[in-house]
């Protein structure tokens, strides 16, 4: 790589040449080029500082240049005042805007140059005896030490500049013939520049390049338009307003968590105050960032640069280090009461919301422990028990009432309660539809069962297990099985790239052998002597369906069957409708149609989502409603879309590539009884080396 260092007094006229300088580098030959300024004070006459990179392969590096292999003076004068020389490498050269004996200037650098920009530049008619512009000229010098094309520097030089082509062209061709001291070719800066010889054949009216595409590869800042469209003057000196924008992580977080505050926090160790940020959305954020398919990561900006930012395992590490000390429980001051039936993660958050406004609130849990699906269908080795307990108890520290053993119906609360929140969860397994299904198992039963009773529903070790499924019920499932001492094969219809099982969770899966049939669909089960036949299809994908997904169509002839000793369903879940008692309610979010006058809303999987997360934004949203229910005022759920900064907004180059943290899985070489989390927690040191990698969208 060739780096070249300018030394010149505001305005812009050294910063132009630079610029003008890569595309003629760009032209002579396959290279990278890179160029910048940099304004110490930005007025007339201040010193500037500009920067030229250019090089045979992508350049990564974004910094100022404080080791140039040519320095270039375009006014003497500030030979006397700054150290203009500094940092030049041994066996550098130095291009000296300047009238003078060479012998003036020796010992400054192993080779020393110098032209006559000025004069020719004034005898040429550009610009004034206080204010010549030498661009042109110097460029024209710059090429002769390098043996440039002058032919090519012409065409560019007369394409980008604003006024006075032709004697723009002239003058560079006579500071080309008149540099002082190259008497002999400068062996060092060409090798640096590892130029291959030039093409004398180009033809000149392709240099031209108004319309020129940008070069494949190149993601340093690019102009291809002329010069001339390059504002400056009273353009430059307008003052910048700081605007703030969302970042697509927290809009994209269902939430509601500031994604980028608690990031930022955490990035100064801040992480009381970057817990509390989350909290104020998330009452589960050691739960979240380990069970959250990471909706922020999705649409992160930083994967248009290299990879996404770990947010999860930031969130997660917050979580797990920051809980407050001392929770005292929320005053009541209204006189409401509210029920909640389900503890969910979305009954459980409406009920924290509206405790923390002043209402006093009861749960009602028809299970033994409290949690919902996050207690009773994620198995252990993603949730550890020890943490849903440990965030579950800051709720009920805040005062929220939880009953457990109790399955309730809208109608037996009516009496004592002035609303009502459904929040069941999604927990009834659904039908396969198929011959003899009395012999199949349904998943969020096992899990459910096993999770709460430790009941392992007769599997025993060796055993092979079938589940039907694409979804996160159906990778819990095999994995649990896993952990039996059983075999477990995925059945799944389609591929692998439209299971909506989380993609890290399929990957562990198949790190932990977890076998899959993908492509393929049950038609029958049937009992054949000591064990099941599980008879399959072959399938191929055709259009999309209603989902987005390509349909999966049955293949000819394709039948055959898979002998199992077990069968388990994961094909989706739905409600239970015990709490609505005979009446046929359709659930959906918020305050729903009930008989009477009795105020009843739903939330969570029974109403939208299906994940944790978006459970948890439901509680926040189910709870704002009832409380402007309470307060007797007009609820508008209508939300207008933010201005999110996109990656088109963002000027990459500012940002060096940089590897993503994972976090280190735990991976037994025998994994039968073994329950141990998976996924291990980061260390500080990695959180914070995560959190420099945030680009801070918005915030400019």
């Amino acid at each position: 790589m060739l780096e070249i260092r300018g030394h010149a007094r505001g305005g812009q006229g050294m910063v132009t040449a630079f610029e003008i300088l890569a595309k003629v580098f760009s032209k002579l030959d396959d290279f990278q080029v890179q160029a910048f300024p940099a304004f110490g004070v930005e007025r007339t006459g201040a010193p500037i500082q500009a920067f030229l990179r250019i090089a045979k392969k992508e350049i990564l590096n974004r910094s100022n240049i404080y080791h140039p292999h040519l320095i270039v003076i375009f006014d003497e004068s500030l030979i006397d005042q700054m150290p203009v020389f500094e940092g030049l490498q041994a066996g550098g050269a130095v291009l000296i805007n300047s009238e003078r004996p060479l012998d003036r200037f020796r010992g400054f650098a192993d080779r020393v140059y110098t032209v006559p920009a000025t004069a020719i530049s004034l005898e040429l008619g550009l610009g004034s005896k206080s204010l010549p512009i030498i661009n042109a000229a110097m460029i024209g010098a710059i090429l002769r030490i390098f043996e440039a094309d002058l032919s090519i520097g012409q065409a560019i030089v007369k394409a980008n500049v604003p006024t006075k082509p032709e004697a723009n062209t002239q003058a560079l061709k006579e500071a080309y013939h008149q540099v002082v001291g190259i008497e002999k070719k400068d062996e060092i800066l060409i090798d640096r520049l590892q130029a291959p010889p030039l093409e004398k054949s180009r033809r000149l009216e392709d240099l031209f390049f108004e319309d020129t595409p940008e070069p494949e590869g190149l993601s340093a800042p690019y102009w291809s338009d002329p010069m001339s469209k390059n504002k400056t003057g009273n353009w430059r000196l307008m003052t910048p307003r700081y605007v703030d924008r969302m970042p697509p992580c927290t809009a994209n977080c269902p939430a509601g968590t500031d994604v980028r505050a608690f990031v930022k926090l955490a990035a100064g160790k801040k992480f009381q105050e970057a817990y509390d940020t989350i909290y104020r959305h998330n009452p589960f954020p050691s739960i979240c960032g380990r069970v959250c398919p990471n909706f922020c990561e999705q649409n992160c900006n930083r994967n248009e640069l290299d990879e996404g930012v770990n947010i999860g395992a930031i969130e997660r590490f917050v979580g797990d280090q920051a809980l407050p000390n001392s929770i005292q429980p929320s005053p009541i001051i209204h006189k409401e009461r509210i029920a909640v039936i389900g503890s969910g993660p979305a009954g459980l958050t409406a009920a924290l919301r509206l405790r923390e406004k002043g209402y006093p609130v009861t749960v009602f849990e028809a299970l033994s422990q409290a949690g919902g699906m996050m207690r009773s269908g994620i198995p252990r080795f993603r949730l550890p028990d020890e943490v849903l307990d440990r965030e579950i108890d800051l709720i009920q520290r805040k005062g929220v009432e939880i009953v457990l053993n109790r399955k309730v119906s809208v109608a037996e609360l009516s009496e004592d309660y002035d609303a009502i929140i459904t929040a069941v969860g999604s927990h009834v397994g659904s039908e396969l539809g198929l011959p003899n299904e009395e012999l199949v198992k349904d998943g969020i039963t096992f899990l459910r069962n096993f999770k709460l009773n430790g009941d392992m529903a007769g599997i025993k070790p060796g055993e092979k297990v079938a589940i039907i499924g694409g979804g996160n019920t159906a990778i819990d499932v095999s994995r649990t099985v896993l952990r039996l001492g059983a075999t477990p094969i995925i059945i799944y219809r389609r591929t692998i790239r439209e299971m909506p099982a989380i993609a890290q969770e399929v990957r562990e899966a198949q790190v932990e052998g977890v076998r899959f049939q993908f492509l393929t669909a049950p038609t029958a089960v049937s009992k054949e002597e000591n064990h099941l036949a599980l008879h399959l299809i072959r399938m191929q994908l055709g259009e999309p369906d209603e989902s987005g997904r390509r349909r999966p169509e049955p293949l000819p002839r394709s039948k055959y069957k898979l002998g199992v000793d077990h069968v388990i369903t994961a094909i989706g879940q739905g409600s239970d409708n015990f709490a609505f008692g005979n009446l046929q309610i359709k659930p959906k979010q918020g305050r729903i149609s009930y008989e009477g006058n009795q105020a009843v809303f739903c939330a969570g999987d029974m109403a939208w989502g299906g994940t944790v997360t978006e459970a948890i934004g439901s509680g926040n949203k189910v709870a704002v409603e009832v409380e402007a229910f309470l307060m007797g005022k007009k609820y508008d759920p209508k939300e207008t879309l933010p201005e999110l900064v996109l990656p088109e907004d963002i000027n990459f180059t500012y940002f060096l590539p940089s590897s993503r943290h994972h976090a280190k899985l735990y991976h037994s070489r025998n994994f039968h009884n073994d329950f141990t989390e998976v996924s291990k927690e980061m260390t500080e040191e990695e959180i914070i080396a995560e959190t420099a990698r945030c680009l801070h969208c918005g915030e400019c």
